[in-house]
């Protein structure tokens, strides 16, 4: 009981520190997290069924059903929307940077269908910590290229630069000569 009092912490804290925009550095150890945490609630779901205790067996079954009902709704989108799903889950473009004396990383993610003209970026920038293998997101900013000044066909002429003005720290784009100000949560 002691293990499974454990194993439970560990699983919730990292989920509120995921939901709080704390991860570990990269795209991929954290969708791996979530999928062996899933796992964890289907093996416990299937563990507090199994109990003869009646108090026990409710939520059981309550966890199977939920879990049972979301894995075979993301089975079935999966099957005919992977493609389409899963274009915004690989960066195509990574920018690190120096700002300020601290150490950022932006990702850049680009969704696009063959029918469309349109192309929407999506920019999630990090903060990074000396010595430690965690990163802290501090904004998601979308720009579709049809709608946007920003020019975004050359990646390597994007500049991001965090500007500390009057107590306010702000994100700046920058391609040629023009640039978008977004102020950071």
């Amino acid at each position: 009981m002691k293990t499974l009092k454990i194993i439970l912490l560990v699983v919730a804290s990292h989920i509120a520190l995921f939901a709080c925009g704390i991860s570990l550095i990269g795209d991929y150890i954290d969708y791996t997290l979530f999928s062996i945490e899933y796992l964890i609630c289907i093996i416990l779901a299937f563990g507090l069924v199994s109990t003869k205790t009646w108090l026990l067996k409710i939520p059981g079954f309550i966890m199977l059903t939920i879990a049972s009902i979301s894995g075979l709704v993301t089975i079935l989108l999966g099957i005919f929307l992977f493609i389409i799903m899963s274009q915004d889950y690989e960066a195509d473009k990574v920018y690190s940077f120096n700002s300020n004396g601290y150490e950022y990383q932006t990702r850049r993610y680009s969704y696009g269908f063959v029918t469309s003209d349109d192309i929407t970026y999506s920019f999630a920038t990090y903060r990074h910590y000396a010595y430690l293998p965690i990163e802290y997101k501090i904004d998601y900013t979308y720009f579709s290229s049809m709608q946007s000044d920003l020019n975004f066909s050359k990646p390597e002429q994007l500049k991001l630069k965090v500007i500390d003005s009057d107590s306010l720290n702000q994100l700046q784009f920058t391609t040629y000569n023009n640039s978008f100000v977004k102020d950071l949560k």
